[in-house]
């Protein structure tokens, strides 16, 4: 019901046609940036791979799509014996115009602002203590280019590569508790891939 308010109002604000759509999707970052969380926490090795799930909710006026994408990512690793997970929730307002497309395909670049927040949670084997930080209200950057498959005339597949930039703009806790100094941010990993299958509305 709100997203068709939300339609019903863009579409007497512009005074022109718009088509709105709703995403499902799955994906997978890697390729993880200078993070040093590992150092902090005595770890070898930094993450590589994380898995995401989340929905895109947007409208397309004049060829421009307008969305808004809500996802949430995982990760875990292991070394030294010790171990590290992070839970990333992202949202972000994103731009997408395409610069080719005919009856069945349509490939778009995409750019967007964001904010993500992080659960690092750190533990000894695979047994995790209390020391839980929470970090908030950090930035990212994701610019990358996208591809539609026609399912028919009101669905579709989107695929899409992206590469997200990390700005430091919050501040780290524990979680619960006091504010924690001189703690490096978790940055998103900076490669990510997400398919998935777009309804209209």
């Amino acid at each position: 019901m709100t997203a068709v308010m939300i339609c019903i109002a863009s579409l007497g604000a512009l005074a022109q046609p718009v088509d709105c759509w709703f995403t499902l999707q799955v994906g997978t970052s890697m390729v993880a940036p200078d993070n040093n969380v590992k150092t902090e926490l005595g770890l070898e090795k930094d993450f590589g791979i994380a898995g995401a799930l989340g929905f895109e909710f947007g409208f397309t006026y004049k060829n421009l799509d307008v969305f808004i994408d809500i996802s949430e990512e995982e990760a875990f690793f292991k070394s030294n014996d010790r171990s590290l997970k992070t839970e990333s929730m992202n949202i972000s307002l994103n731009f997408a115009y395409p610069f080719y497309k005919n009856d069945r395909y349509a490939f778009a670049a995409e750019l967007g602002l964001g904010t993500f927040l992080n659960d690092i949670k750190y533990g000894g084997g695979l047994v995790f203590s209390n020391l839980i930080y929470d970090q908030k209200y950090n930035l990212y950057i994701p610019a990358g280019v996208s591809m539609r498959i026609k399912q028919g005339e009101s669905h579709s597949v989107k695929m899409g590569l992206y590469y997200r930039h990390s700005i430091e703009t919050g501040s780290t806790k524990l979680f619960g508790g006091d504010k924690v100094d001189n703690f490096p941010l978790y940055k998103l990993n900076s490669l990510l891939f997400k398919i998935g299958y777009v309804f209209a509305i």
